[in-house]
């Protein structure tokens, strides 16, 4: 779990693992401690980083719990009006929640063949937007690795990034921002 500046909860970075194997989370110990089963000694037996996460960072992890409730709403609130004002663009769609499934909203996301347009568009009336993280195997970092494998097995990774577009949905993204937002979207569409 993230807890990244523009994370649902945030401590300004870091992150979280949990887990209910206790193999998993030693060697997850050992790898954010300079690579040492404990903390105090200075025997690294293994490679390692420096993940440690500061009082500060705890305690603004802490006050962020406390309206975590909140902030899932108000993130609900926001994508619930761009669904609701947006649904009747057919060039638009929004993705399917399961019934079994509890969104946080962390971003309010859609698919569209015209996403490129949509970018530009709304760059030019100063507003901001992200596509979905660029898939794994097209990561620069990963082409040796992943040389042997079939790029045909990607394809639906591929087609999600380059025709999904997250929209402004921060916690204090204001109620006449969003309306900005959905008119020049509407423009864009003509609708």
């Amino acid at each position: 779990m993230s807890y990244y500046g523009n994370k649902t909860i945030t401590t300004g970075e870091g992150g979280m693992i949990l887990t209910n194997n206790e193999e998993f989370a030693k060697r997850c110990y050992r790898l954010k401690n300079h690579g040492r089963d404990q903390k105090g000694t200075f025997m690294h037996n293994h490679i390692g980083f420096n993940f440690s996460f500061t009082d500060l960072q705890a305690a603004i992890g802490v006050s962020q719990m406390k309206k975590l409730d909140k902030i899932i709403n108000k993130k609900q609130v926001i994508f619930n009006k761009y669904f609701d004002s947006l649904k009747m663009i057919d060039e638009l769609k929004f993705y399917k929640i399961k019934d079994q499934e509890k969104p946080v909203y962390w971003f309010s996301s859609f698919y569209s063949k015209k996403v490129d347009g949509i970018i530009d568009f709304l760059k030019n009336k100063g507003i901001q937007t992200r596509r979905f993280f660029y898939p794994l195997h097209l990561q620069p970092c990963y082409q040796k690795e992943l040389l042997s494998i079939n790029p045909d097995h990607f394809k639906v990774s591929e087609d999600v990034y380059f025709n999904s577009l997250s929209l402004p949905s921060s916690y204090v993204l204001k109620e006449q921002e969003q309306d900005f937002i959905i008119k020049n979207i509407k423009s864009f569409f003509k609708c």
